[in-house]
């Protein structure tokens, strides 16, 4: 239940958090009367940039002692993950934005968390590199928040590497080729500090809307002679012999974690690249045992058998980062950047943070991690961003909650796990770039298209949202109750000029006007069957239609018509 108007400007005024003289002008515009309420005037606060849209939540509910911690202003939330929340501040010692970081309560008086935390925030403080997120601050506060630690970071609008291929599938070889690229000029500054990151991972891997890439999350760093201590607290907690995450585990790390050194990032990397230009893991298995026995005794998976047009130099340096013997791999991060160098291409990656924050909510909260039950936590307006995670022996406090997700390259429980051939169920580089740019569409441009499709029972759904996915499952914004179709059968998105749909993988395929794609652009009236089970069909009555291919092969004998009465017109004018 939300406060009355009188009551919201005492909660602003108590909070400390807006400018008395900003407030003051702000309300010289609000309508005041009977129908005045604080929604209302919540949202005119908003519209002049007084408050932020978690500051009026929090303000709504009279959770106006949240909004300050220690020196600084939470302005927003970032991401919420198992380890903590991450917020957007204010850091008035600082005078400027940051990324506020705080370790959840539950793990106030969990040594081997709060260890990983410390771990990380030291690893940070002591790595200035323009492709490393910098830490500024570590502390520990004891206010409403109870006695918690905290970390400062600069604010980094990122798109994690597995929510990019989660969205569009593999990446394009120049923007896979430059991410690692980057990914590993970091990690090789890492290594001359004397660090080993011991979890490099495409959650870790951040990339902007320039392409720019930082890597983040040292919490399992491995700090040589410093931090003993708190390596020591993580080794008798979890156990020496499985700090990292089952999938992209090195296998030397997986039998001793003190023995991990620069090698061993190459093989989580070789992973990650694997990933980026497959669009799937590779390895799985029907627990975290069976993943990290594949790492350790499985052939390295050969990238070519699910991409077939990569180029054999491409696979032969997946292959070789990812050896199982650290001999065998690159001996260093600056050989990885020269062999790379010819491949990669900086290009832009579109893709609007805000909507992306959004996501990752919704899909936080139909999974249970972000329970409206618990209306007492900051995490309970907040989105799922995740800004760093790690695994032991198989358990992820920080495991993503988005709704983007990677496929094996292997089904569980199909033997020993190893990568094999499969459809593809990616889209073509060009359409991967549109699918990607919806994000930068907002929901009210696709609204407008005035798009629908005609569900099998004849009724209209309209498109009101820039991307939806169809399936089967709960979680679709589409759910169609047909046992063929999978859960997350296909995605519609609109790229700001065309609708269009995507085959997220899905078991039975989808169809459009009978032929099966992977990836297609949509026209008013086409057919799209999915599973061979459901027809639906798109309305968009304001679209463009297709060409008719009589009025195209029409079009082109006239031109050749034209062309052969001007050959022979120059002949005879001779």
């Amino acid at each position: 239940m939300t406060v009355a108007v009188s009551e919201l400007l005492n909660a602003i005024d108590r909070s400390g958090v807006v400018d008395p003289e900003a407030l003051a002008i702000a309300l010289e515009t609000f309508p005041s009367g009977d129908d005045a309420d604080s929604e209302s005037l919540a949202k005119h606060l908003i519209r002049h940039q007084v408050l932020t849209r978690y500051q009026a939540r929090e303000l709504l509910q009279g959770r106006f002692r949240r909004l300050q911690m220690e020196h600084f202003i939470i302005r927003d939330i970032l991401g919420v993950g198992g380890m903590g929340t991450v917020f957007r501040a204010y850091d008035s010692r600082r005078d400027e934005e940051v990324a506020l970081k705080v370790l959840s309560e539950r793990f106030k008086h969990d040594a081997g968390m709060r260890a990983r935390f410390r771990l990380e925030a030291r690893a940070g403080l002591r790595l200035q590199h323009p492709h490393i997120v910098k830490t500024y601050e570590l502390g520990v506060t004891d206010d409403v928040f109870g006695q918690v630690d905290y970390a400062t970071m600069e604010p980094f609008p990122g798109i994690a590497l597995h929510e990019l291929v989660g969205i569009i599938g593999k990446l394009p070889v120049g923007i896979a080729c430059d991410i690692i690229s980057q990914t590993a000029e970091a990690l090789g500054f890492v290594h001359q500090q004397g660090l080993v990151h011991r979890d490099v991972k495409p959650d870790n891997v951040l990339i902007d809307n320039s392409g720019m890439v930082k890597v983040i999350d040292f919490g399992l760093a491995l700090l040589n002679e410093a931090a003993r201590e708190e390596e020591f607290s993580l080794a008798m907690i979890f156990g020496h012999d499985c700090l990292g995450t089952p999938d992209y585990i090195p296998p030397e790390q997986a039998v001793d974690s003190f023995s991990a050194d620069a090698r061993s990032d190459v093989y989580g990397l070789g992973c990650t690249f694997f990933v980026a230009l497959t669009g799937k893991r590779p390895f799985t298995g029907a627990s975290p045992k069976q993943i990290i026995d594949a790492h350790k005794t499985a052939p390295v998976p050969n990238s070519q058998d699910l991409v077939k047009e990569l180029p054999d130099e491409l696979a032969d340096i997946v292959q070789r980062m990812m050896a199982k013997a650290p001999d065998e791999r690159f001996a260093s991060m600056s050989e990885v950047q020269e062999v790379l160098a010819p491949f990669a291409s900086r290009q832009p990656i579109r893709f609007d943070f805000e909507k992306l924050t959004r996501i990752r909510m919704q899909s936080a909260i139909r999974t249970g991690r972000l329970s409206m039950r618990r209306m007492s936590t900051v995490a309970r307006l907040s989105s799922a961003a995740r800004l760093s995670s790690s695994t032991t022996r198989g358990t992820d406090p920080d495991r993503s909650t988005q709704a983007p997700t990677i496929s094996p390259a292997t089904p569980p429980g199909k033997g020993h796990p190893s990568a094999t051939s499969a459809r593809e169920s990616v889209s073509a580089s060009s359409e991967a770039e549109q699918l990607l740019s919806s994000l930068a569409v907002s929901d009210s441009q696709a609204a407008r298209t005035g798009a629908a499709v005609r569900l099998p029972d004849g009724n209209l759904f309209q498109l009101s949202k820039a991307s939806l996915v169809i399936g089967r499952g709960q979680e679709a914004d589409l759910t169609l109750d047909r046992m063929r179709l999978s859960s997350r059968h296909c995605r519609l998105f609109f790229d700001g000029n065309l609708w269009q749909i995507v085959d997220l993988d899905s078991k039975n395929g989808v169809k459009v006007n009978g032929e099966r794609i992977v990836d297609s652009k949509l026209f008013h009236g086409d057919r799209i069957t999915l599973a061979d089970d459901a027809t639906l069909q798109l309305v968009w009555s304001r679209g463009p239609r297709k060409t008719r291919q009589w009025v195209k092969w029409g079009l082109i004998g006239l031109g050749v018509i034209v062309l052969a009465f001007a050959v022979i017109w120059a002949v005879n004018s001779r």
